[in-house]
């Protein structure tokens, strides 16, 4: 069985690009293509993949949202792992909050809802920030 075949086992073949351009996944709009671009929801997923890359000897990056990464043009031979979790927890107590979110959740949806729930400190990630444009 081949790489792919194995891995279609426990990630929906949706969530798995062969030859992907990079500068699809980048903040920067640069890079080749990937050999693999696999993205994964849940920790299972990942610790599955991880495994399966080490038994077939396949080189494995992984990445959140691609923002401030730099891609060779020359692309990327092995797996690039796009961690798309979605998991987010808010705390707020005494007019203070803790939001706890996953890695590759969206820096501008963290920063709607931290404005949504009256928190400070992620202006700069919004759209209508000076500074948003490395995370569109």
């Amino acid at each position: 069985m081949d790489f792919e075949q194995s891995i279609q086992k426990f990630i929906d073949k949706s969530q798995i690009l062969k030859d992907e351009p990079m500068k699809k996944h980048t903040s920067f709009k640069i890079g080749g293509n990937a050999d693999y671009f696999i993205i994964v929801k849940s920790l299972d997923e990942l610790q599955n993949l991880i495994k399966e890359c080490k038994n077939s000897n396949k080189n494995y990056y992984i990445i959140g949202n691609g923002t401030n990464l730099l891609v060779t043009d020359k692309g990327i031979r092995g797996v690039v792992i796009k961690l798309k979790f979605e998991n987010i927890k808010i705390d707020i107590q005494n007019d203070q909050g803790i939001i706890e979110v996953d890695s590759g959740y969206s820096l501008i949806k963290l920063s709607k809802v931290a404005l949504e729930n009256n928190l400070e400190g992620l202006e700069f990630a919004s759209r209508n920030s000076r500074y948003s444009w490395w995370c569109n």
